[in-house]
């Protein structure tokens, strides 16, 4: 059992529909993403916040609201997923985990979502819901 550190900033939230599309926040840069499927959306929910974490070389922390409730996750750049039960700034991540898979958006094998190009088929971030667009959020909505 490894201990993460895991820190406040940047703050990640998801908004993930029932429709399979999905909103997410890194501070206050939304966004808003499509997939086939709840169940793709979410790991392109996860795949978002792979990326953040390894462009900060480090766990970060996801709120993500669902349809099937709200969840506060702990996600390593490694694609490592566990739930972020503690106020200490850490996560208990077990050794032996292995990183969050989903079907690639192209030809559907099994891959890590913190892989950048699918080793079957070679497209560019396999696991990444299809982003709609990115826009600018503004902090009177409550999402700072």
């Amino acid at each position: 059992m490894s201990v993460v550190q895991v820190a406040s900033w940047p703050r990640l939230r998801a908004q993930v529909n029932d429709n399979a599309s999905a909103l997410v926040w890194v501070t206050h840069t939304a966004t808003a993403l499509r997939a086939l499927s709840v169940e793709r959306v979410r790991v392109g929910v996860l795949t978002q916040a792979v990326q953040v974490a390894k462009r900060l070389s480090r766990a970060v922390v996801v709120e993500v609201a669902d349809p099937e409730g709200s969840f506060t996750l702990a996600v390593t750049p490694a694609g490592v997923v566990v739930e972020y039960v503690t106020a200490a700034a850490q996560a208990d991540v077990d050794d032996a985990l292995l990183p969050v898979q989903g079907p690639c958006r192209r030809c559907t094998t099994l891959t890590s979502i913190a892989v950048a190009t699918c080793v079957v088929c070679g497209v560019h971030s396999p696991t990444g819901a299809d982003a709609d667009l990115r826009l600018e959020v503004p902090s009177t909505w409550g999402v700072a």
